[in-house]
């Protein structure tokens, strides 16, 4: 029920209103999502419902916010509600994983604190905002861990427990785990916690001897205390040295054990008679015999005091003495035993948003520290943290990434395992060395040929201690195969022997797997790689690289191929001696094919170290093909023209129809993309038709065919729909590739399909569609890793969101496609690319500094490029840059440059944009020169792109007003339909401020005044300054004319502020020489 009907219903009575917020609930979105989201809320509110009565309610304010509606309640009386609530939804499951709700309700009454909706949500807000701020201070002065999830179950038993022991009772409770779950960190929650309850705590730590020192852990229990007590310090210090010298003083006798032993129970009898008293005894894996023994005396006469014992202890270090204190304290009436799991998938995510204030994490980084700390809290802080400091983490549109999967393996945590290792006995550190020698997975059989001094039974003994110790897993499913958990810790235990040592067992197990032909899928044939490679036997890896590479090929694994070919090239560069030049070629091909897609730098590098030396011209001409294309991508164009020409020569000369097909398709990729010769560009793809379609290229398999025809068709629609303007035909040409690829397994070719179809439906003005099928085209070459095309598609979508009016998400692309490039060597002309969309966008938001640092790092990368095109397209950026802020002169020389570049080439994109630009930029000095090139371009550029059609009807309307003809201007009205159908789209604040500045020339100044203020409205949504100078400063032309002096002053003083702001944030070189001003009238 709405606020106010529930008000009018009450307005005769008192009414209590319970508010409260779920905190975090955006960390909780990016991990579950919003469907399970929904859910949780939904179920927190049937949850509050079932605790209430009849005649109350309980409602979802907004999506964090719940309002409890008390009838003919005061508020002193909501306490009991209040406690119930937090009971009961203090700790509900989502996903199947318990949330730690902390919720701090507030409670308003009406009408004592209002009487209307408006003043109670008002009331509502601000005493909710000052209990989050209380909270967080409180947060802060108790010191509570910034980051902890995933133990909501354990602490509420301890706090449980705690009130038991506040009953009078002596309880223990043991926490156990496996190394680095988290038992410290639990205690020390645990006692943040118990901080404000006034008990005293005390907290210790049993420490390893070679020869147990006595009371050990008990004198480091009674010599610290944490709690502040304020005027019972005293009393409490006194109990806690008195004990503290008993044990000092102690004999090994029985009669003095005993009177340490009565004195102690005594001692903590007196310390609990005002507070309970907490102990909180970490590593009592290590706990000596005497403590033990005075353990077990305390927990088995429990009564007269209020204690609560804590002890954790870690699985793998356990001894027999704590095995006997657990056995026997279990028989005792107050026991309690606590087993720490492992975080859950959403617990892990929770955790790493946490940490870094990222609002959602990728799949791909969920999935790779899944994998590599199996949601072990200790494992996944130290990985999270290596790989920030090694600069691997990366914010992106999906959340916080990973640029790309590093094996690692974080110095503080190998220091922590080691220290371990020490502890555990000899037998089961050489079954662990030994294990680790096959990786993150052995086989117990081929484990139990290699390990000769251990007979069967010792095996099974160290097998059964590192399973009970939860250091290694059984594999799901497989028989007798075995994993360490994490995995990581193989790692560790491998670097733990001699070089010597290593060597020697990867030898031993290559000629084992060898034997045993385990040499059947690419995993196979990795780790016989990684043997041969790690036993010094080079020849041999490359040869098991080389065929677990093509199995990856051929299932399109192409990053796993990558990965797999990178290290044979590490190898090859080590030494060569012994390879077999064929294999040698394959690899290099292999890896420079690939690595176009990923890193074309890797390409140049592998085909430069085959090209010159060959002999065989098939494997030349391969050579030269795959070099051009990479010098392309680096932006070598004419390198890359040169050795594709010299390519395409030999094959024709060889017959080679496959490499003809391909050469004719990447020429023609060229022309088209530096726009110079479009007509030879259309004349090579016919020319590859022609191949395919007289049946010269039957030899090659049908797959084959159909890949590199649907590559053509992909080109031709791009060439239609860039240069010649023609949608019709491109979407015909796009639809052929799509009806090809969907017959293909081809991942790579569906994802290209998706790409252009994205293109094609944001010309035609179908955003939507095309925002889908950008996604569509992300998502899998996200699942293939591959780098150049995913920076492709992100600057696809940044272009796609700044028409739309979304520069933040704009930004997020372009910026993430730069980085996803700088890993990718650096191609030039798309780093171009990708910098231009950023400068342009920066501008519209007002981050002048970051949008002419942008435009630097274009000039510098663009300064030994060979192409026109991107020349041009900088020259358009640079000119879109001045013209916007004011710089008339210096913006019509750079634009009138770039409009004479474009028109001597074909792209009519390009050469649209450039007319446009240069038109808007004519309009305020020369109005009638820029209609004539708006003239110019009124041919094609309805069909060419929607986009461009509406920019062009705009600024034609623009420059009519300002030629002195506002009722032609008037005309620009036939576009509101279009308009309409691309919401955000950014150029209606441009279409309502055309059109007011009609209305302002024709006297119609109250229409002019609407249609400023809808541009306003718009410019604000948009968060785009300039625009929003501008809009201010007509409406305050406008108001001046109708004579409304206070609105006027208002808008000019806000134009005033706004110009002022634009001018400090230029850069220093470009605050002078901006006509940007205020229009007096």
């Amino acid at each position: 029920m709405p606020l106010k009907e529930i008000i009018e219903k009450h307005k005769d009575s008192v009414l209590s209103i319970v508010a409260f917020e779920i905190p975090d609930l955006d960390l909780i979105r990016g991990a579950v999502g919003q469907e399970a989201t929904d859910e949780f809320l939904k179920s927190v509110l049937d949850s509050i419902r079932s605790l209430i009565r009849k005649r109350d309610y309980a409602e979802i304010l907004d999506e964090t916010r719940f309002l409890v509606f008390l009838s003919e309640t005061e508020p002193q009386f909501a306490d009991k509600v209040i406690d119930r609530i937090k009971n009961a939804i203090g700790n509900l499951e989502i996903k199947g994983t318990s949330m730690s709700i902390a919720l701090n309700p507030v409670v308003i009454a009406y009408p004592r604190d209002g009487k209307s909706e408006e003043e109670l949500l008002e009331k509502i807000s601000s005493a909710l905002e000052r209990a989050r701020v209380s909270t967080e201070k409180e947060a802060a002065k108790a010191g509570l861990s910034e980051v902890f999830v995933g133990r909501s179950k354990e602490l509420k038993l301890l706090s449980d427990l705690f009130k038991e022991a506040s009953e009078g009772k002596f309880i223990t409770c043991l926490v156990r785990g496996k190394m680095g779950i988290g038992k410290t960190a639990l205690l020390d929650r645990f006692a943040e916690m118990l901080s404000g309850s006034g008990a005293v705590i005390l907290r210790a730590k049993s420490l390893y001897y070679e020869e147990p020192v006595p009371f050990q852990l008990f004198y480091d229990i009674f010599s610290k205390q944490e709690a502040n007590r304020g005027s019972k310090d005293k009393r409490v210090n006194e109990i806690l040295n008195r004990v503290k010298d008993l044990i000092y003083n102690a004999e090994e006798t029985k009669s003095s054990k005993e009177k340490l032993f009565f004195a102690t129970s005594k001692a903590l009898e007196d310390l609990s008679s005002d507070h309970p008293v907490v102990i909180l005894a970490d590593d009592i894996h290590w706990i000596d015999p005497a403590s033990s023994d005075l353990l077990k005396f305390l927990a088995s006469s429990p009564d007269n005091k209020k204690v609560l014992f804590v002890g954790a202890y870690s699985e793998d270090l356990v001894r027999e003495n704590l095995h006997k204190l657990v056995s026997t304290l279990a028989d005792t009436p107050n026991f309690s035993s606590l087993k720490l799991r492992e975080l859950s998938e959403m617990e892990l995510m929770l955790y790493v948003m946490q940490k870094s204030g990222a609002k959602q994490i990728t799949p791909r980084l969920a999935g790779y520290l899944e994998k590599y700390t199996e949601g072990i809290p200790f494992f996944l802080k130290e990985i999270l943290e290596e790989l920030e400091r090694r600069g691997y983490l990366i914010t992106t549109g999906d959340g916080l990434g990973l640029k790309e999967v590093p094996d690692l393996l974080p110095e503080n945590l190998k220091n922590y395992v080691l220290k371990r290792f020490n502890f555990w006995d000899r037998e089961l550190q050489k079954f662990l060395q030994t294990a680790s020698a096959f990786g993150e997975e052995f086989p117990f059989p081929l484990l139990k040929s290699l390990i000769k001094d251990f007979d069967d039974e010792s095996l099974l003994q160290a097998v059964d201690k590192a399973i009970k110790a939860e250091i290694i897993k059984k594999v799901a499913g497989e028989h007798d195969l075995y994993r360490f958990s994490p995995r990581i810790l193989w790692q560790v235990f491998h670097d733990t022997q001699s070089p010597s040592r290593q060597r020697a067992l990867h030898r031993e197990i290559l000629g084992v797997l060898e034997r045993a032909r385990l040499n059947k899928t690419p995993r196979d044939l990795l780790n016989l790689a990684w043997h041969a490679a790690s036993g010094g036997e080079n020849s041999k890896a490359i040869a098991y690289l080389d065929r677990a590479s093509s199995l990856a090929l051929e299932n399109f694994q192409y990053r796993q191929a990558f990965n797999l070919l990178k290290k044979a090239v590490d190898i090859l560069k080590e030494g060569e001696k012994g390879v077999d030049p064929e294999i040698r070629w394959r690899i290099l091909e292999k890896f420079g094919e690939i690595s176009l897609y990923i890193n074309p730098q890797y390409s140049l590098e592998a085909m430069k170290l085959v090209v010159d030396g060959l002999k065989n011209r098939e494997k030349k001409a391969k050579a030269l093909l795959i070099l051009g294309e990479a010098e392309i991508l680096l932006g070598d164009g004419l390198y890359g023209e040169g050795h594709l020409k010299e390519a395409l020569h030999l094959m024709e000369n060889l017959r080679n129809v496959p490499g003809m097909l391909r050469c004719y398709r990447e020429l023609g990729d060229y022309y088209l993309k530096t726009g110079e010769n479009p007509q030879e560009a259309e004349r090579k793809y016919y020319k590859a038709i022609a191949l395919i379609t007289e049946g010269l290229a039957l030899e090659m398999e049908m797959p084959e065919v159909e890949r590199e025809l649907s590559r053509i068709y992909g080109s031709l629609g791009n060439l239609y729909f860039n240069v010649k303007g023609d949608l019709r035909k491109a979407r015909f040409y796009f639809e052929k590739q799509k009806n090809i690829t969907e017959g293909l397994l081809d991942k790579l070719e569906l994802a290209n399909t998706h790409l252009n179809l994205g293109r094609l439906y944001r010309s035609e003005g179908d955003w939507q569609s095309s925002l889908f099928q950008f996604k569509k085209a992300r998502e899998i070459y996200n699942e293939l890793e591959l780098n150049v095309p995913i920076a492709t598609v992100q600057m696809e979508m940044g272009y796609l969101e700044k028409i739309s009016g979304e520069y933040g998400k704009a930004i997020e692309h372009y910026t993430l496609a730069v980085k996803i490039l700088e890993m990718a060597g650096r191609p030039r002309s798309l780093r171009a690319d990708a910098l231009e969309g950023l400068a342009v966008t920066y501008l519209r938001t007002g981050d002048f500094m970051a949008a002419f640092n942008a435009l630097d790092q274009v000039k510098n990368l663009i300064q030994n490029l060979d192409t026109p095109m991107q020349k041009l397209k900088a020259l358009l950026t640079e000119g879109e840059l001045y013209r916007r802020l004011g710089y008339d002169a210096k913006a019509l020389t750079l634009l009138s440059s770039a409009y004479q570049t474009a028109r001597n080439l074909s792209d009519l994109f390009t050469r649209a944009r450039s007319g446009l630009l240069l038109a808007d930029a004519l309009t305020r000095s020369e109005p009638t020169k820029a209609l004539e090139v708006l003239d110019e371009l009124s041919g094609n550029i309805e069909k060419l792109d929607m986009g461009l059609y509406l920019w062009y009807r705009i600024s034609r309307a623009r420059a009519l007003v300002l030629a002195g003809k506002p009722e032609e201007a008037m005309e620009v009205k036939e576009i509101q339909e279009k308009l309409s159908s691309l919401p955000g789209f950014e150029s209606l604040y441009e279409y309502h401020l055309v059109l007011g500045m009609a209305h302002f020339y024709m006297g119609n100044y109250n229409e002019a005044e609407k249609r400023f203020r809808k541009a306003l409205e718009e410019a604000q949504r948009r968060r785009d300054i300039l625009a929003e100078f501008e809009a201010y400063n007509w409406l305050y032309r406008a108001d001046n004319k109708l004579g409304r002096d206070d609105e006027a002053r208002s808008h000019l003083e806000k134009a005033s502020s706004i110009l002022e702001r634009i001018k400090n944030t230029l850069p220093p070189s470009e605050r002078e020489g901006s006509s940007l001003a205020i229009n007096e009238t």
